[in-house]
């Protein structure tokens, strides 16, 4: 499935369309697609934050792409602090019920957690950010 996330009133995405693997033989209840897409996004964090930590020689197309993009990073970060996968799981669910974010399956908006939803290796999901309005 093409996972993806945007901001309301921002052009660009917040998150890169990505695939995740994820096909359930039968249609499953949003929290546990919500549930799923934390726990792969939390693994992918970690993967990258572990690459950050190594140390890279840049080539010179490593730095002239740099230059470009406005920054030449050669690693060597400190590792991230742990992240709580089943809290993270929690605060997404939460986050939801408190109305912070929509999901759309294939453009459709699924509104309660229980609902059920048919996944496909060609299913799109769009969590989108709402943001609060200033003063209220």
């Amino acid at each position: 499935m093409l996972v993806e996330a945007r901001v309301v009133g921002r052009p660009a995405a917040a998150v890169e369309p990505r695939e995740i693997a994820y096909a359930p033989p039968a249609p499953v209840a949003l929290r546990s697609l919500i549930a799923h897409v934390v726990r792969e996004e939390v693994g992918a964090f970690a993967d990258r934050d572990g690459q950050r930590r190594f140390v890279r020689v840049l080539s010179p197309d490593d730095i002239r792409e740099g230059v470009t993009a406005g920054k030449v990073d050669p690693g060597g970060r400190p590792a991230a602090a742990l992240v709580d996968l089943e809290q993270a799981v929690r605060t997404a669910l939460q986050a939801f019920e408190d109305g912070l974010y929509y999901v759309f399956v294939d453009d459709r908006q699924v509104e309660d957690l229980d609902a059920a939803v048919a996944v496909r290796s060609e299913t799109r999901i769009r969590f989108l950010r709402l943001v609060a309005l200033a003063g209220g």
